[in-house]
């Protein structure tokens, strides 16, 4: 049966969510809420895009400082592009994610087995959407991106994860986890007891 297959396509096609960083959660909930927001029918890399460039608080911002990106720049090519994709009308909120977009994620799951990755990162999304074939690559070099500035930019930041996490394991003192021996605890009760 032609259902069955397509629905049994789509499981083997299917992202393990457990396998994206908080981060890229985030992201792809916020594309989707953009691409319904403005009754697009499905989630595109510039959805994607646009929702990394508005998380303040994440790590996709300052990577693309360090490659001295034209931030203002490549926010009003991806605004631009976002007014230009079609709209649907009584959709009920429906959207889907484009082949683009799955394409997309798969290259930067290649990217994350390549490096061993346990997790996918926004990081990676944000590299794989350098390649040729992204829709959205030339926004990227528009603004200055570079695949040698960015690949630089996200090891420079993983290098300093990993010394700040060996600093801080290296700082914080041993939690021993056995019980206190109770004949360490009767001197000082007798003491307390005169």
């Amino acid at each position: 049966n032609e259902k069955e297959f397509l629905r049994d396509r789509e499981k083997d096609q299917a992202m393990r969510m457990d396998k994206l960083t908080n981060q890229l959660q985030q992201v792809l909930a916020d594309a989707q809420s953009l691409a319904v927001g403005r009754n697009h029918a499905f989630i595109e890399p510039v959805h994607v895009l646009s929702a990394m460039l508005s998380q303040h608080a994440g790590s996709i911002r300052p990577l693309l400082q360090q490659c001295k990106a034209d931030l203002q720049l490549l926010t009003s090519v991806v605004q631009d592009s976002l007014g230009s994709l079609p709209t649907v009308s009584g959709s009920a909120g429906d959207v889907h994610i484009s082949q683009d977009t799955s394409r997309l994620l798969n290259r930067a799951d290649k990217l994350a087995q390549e490096r061993k990755d346990t997790y996918l990162s926004s990081e990676l999304v944000l590299l794989a959407m350098l390649d040729k074939s992204s829709p959205v690559a030339s926004f990227l070099a528009k603004a200055g991106v570079t695949d040698g500035a960015l690949g630089a930019a996200i090891e420079s930041m993983r290098g300093l994860r990993r010394k700040n996490l060996a600093k801080l394991l290296k700082n914080t003192p041993s939690i021993s986890l056995r019980e206190p021996k109770q004949e360490s605890l009767i001197p000082s009760l007798v003491a307390m007891m005169k």
